[in-house]
């Protein structure tokens, strides 16, 4: 049963936080090269548990089931105005049980706030007096998170999950030994003959969409710094992470078409809740390396020619530079392969024997006419005389799984993991160039041009996008666009230079 309250609000939520600070002293031995003498080592730790509010959209984007119900539009979808505009009289709510079912496409839980636990430890160590390194820990872990469900989806029937994927053509006799999906489906209590299972919630029309606390997530990464302070015209940092991070969902809302907002399974299991342990992989914000440094100096220039020092003097260069690894994404079919009435998350198959991790193709279904094998188009929905599936290139890494597909049943043992797929590592340079002209008393008064330019060494980095026409093209194996950066969802500005001016004083 499904009762839709006033949601209750969280009142329990304990953020503690606790940290240490300790500067090590020791006169001699190794300890002392170690950490120095007094004052040039530091060692901190510290523990906070940090809430996060759940956010506007979450309810805005479902409204209590009442609302949805006077918020259809009843009206005329044409000619708005030629079939009479609107109803001069009110306007009446139809707010019989029946109704608001039909109506409902979304829940609003009660609300729990997600939280994360932090923990860090580092040390700091002063080399000399313009220089110290810090070594740093963090671990992360974050607990209830929301995740986007589909409560009322149809469910997966593992029994009919079954259906092969072929690597080479079989002979008729071979294929006629396969059951096809039709036949399947009829002898399917739960399917009856037909190609999906009804409704959890059959009074329910929609897919009452809501965002239960089920996620977690874990990051760990430890990092190396060095910092050097403006000494001699020049100062400079460069920090160096290396970090995994983990977790069984993401994009609670539709932020990603590379990766799905919601599970291969979300909404499955209602009764019993449900099990996002297949899920758990490393996650969109995985970025195992990324380093980052950056300088200024100030180019040093004395003349007593006034001209020339107004001229060549009072130069400044500034730049970063960083590099890191791509982001993950997710392989999917790009068709509802479990019958779930939602594709949103359905991967495919990994081939043991593909060799190219860059390749992907696509499957057709094979049936039997004339006691010929037949390849057909796999379609929109089940085509049900369809007894195995074909990948058109044998040799791909990554096969779209077909509809009932053997992989799927049981947590999709036997798919390829989600996120399974790194794109490219990128980096970029940016630097500024700037002339400073002092003048009044004490250089009281600057003027001051620069230059910022961007990308300066114009490479062409693609970070993909994930929102827009055709994006999700990029992780499906069965386009010409799959894993193709040239297409128009990568991002690439090129180098762009910007002039400015700015008078201080």
């Amino acid at each position: 049963m499904i009762d839709f309250h006033v949601p209750n609000t969280d009142k329990n939520n304990f953020a503690p936080r606790v940290g240490f600070a300790w500067a090590p002293s020791f006169s001699n031995g190794i300890l002392s090269r170690l950490f120095g003498k007094e004052g040039d080592s530091s060692i901190r730790a510290n523990f906070a548990r940090s809430y996060v509010t759940a956010f506007s959209n979450l309810v805005s984007a479902g409204p209590p089931a009442a609302l949805q119900g006077e918020l259809v539009d009843a009206g005329p979808a044409t000619n708005f105005l030629q079939q009479g505009g609107a109803s001069p009289g009110p306007y009446v709510f139809n707010n019989s049980p029946a109704n608001i079912r039909a109506v409902t496409g979304s829940r609003i839980l009660d609300h729990v706030s997600p939280y994360a636990d932090a923990f860090a430890v580092s040390l700091q160590r002063q080399l000399n007096r313009s220089t110290g390194i810090e070594f740093r820990y963090l671990r992360t872990n974050g607990r209830k998170q929301f995740v986007q469900v589909q409560t009322n989806s149809r469910p997966v029937v593992d029994a009919m999950m079954v259906v092969p994927t072929l690597y080479a053509l079989p002979t008729a006799a071979a294929l006629g030994a396969l059951p096809t999906i039709g036949t399947l489906a009829a002898a399917n209590p739960i399917l009856n003959g037909a190609t999906q299972a009804p409704r959890q919630l059959p009074q329910f029309a929609g897919v009452l969409t809501s965002d239960p606390n089920i996620g977690k997530s874990k990051y760990d990464g430890v990092s190396l710094s060095v910092n050097r302070r403006f000494v001699r015209h020049f100062a400079a940092t460069a920090a160096y992470t290396y970090s995994r991070t983990y977790d069984n969902s993401f994009n609670e809302l539709f932020t990603s078409q590379l990766n799905p907002r919601r599970s291969q399974d979300a909404g499955e299991f209602f009764q019993s809740g449900l099990d996002l342990s297949h899920d758990y992989s490393r996650s969109i914000a995985d970025i195992p390396h990324r380093f980052v440094a950056s300088g200024v100096y100030e180019v040093p220039f004395k003349s007593g020619n006034s001209f020339l020092k107004a001229i060549a003097g009072g130069w400044e260069i500034t730049g970063i530079f960083q590099a890191q690894s791509g982001q993950l994404v997710d392989i999917q079919s790009g068709i509802d392969s479990n019958r779930n009435g939602d594709n949103a998350g359905d991967r495919v198959l990994l081939n043991p024997n593909g060799g190219n991790r860059n390749v992907g193709s696509g499957v057709v279904g094979l049936t039997l006419v004339g006691g010929v094998v037949t390849q057909v188009a796999v379609g929109s929905s089940p085509n049900t005389n369809v007894r195995a599936y074909l990948a058109v290139n044998p040799s791909a890494a990554w096969v779209q799984a077909g509809y009932f597909a053997a992989g799927i049943a049981n947590g999709g043992a036997g798919l390829a993991p989600r996120n399974a797929y790194r794109t490219r590592s990128f980096n970029n340079t940016d630097m500024d160039f700037i002339k400073n002209t002092r003048f009044g008393k004490e250089g009281r008064y600057n003027f001051q041009i620069a230059a910022e330019a961007h990308n300066v060494f114009n490479h062409r980095e693609i970070n993909i996008r994930g929102i827009g026409s055709g994006a999700r093209s990029f992780v499906e194996p069965f386009t010409p666009q799959f894993l193709n950066y040239s297409y128009a969802f990568g991002v690439y500005g090129g180098r762009t230079v910007t002039m400015r001016a700015k008078f201080i004083f």
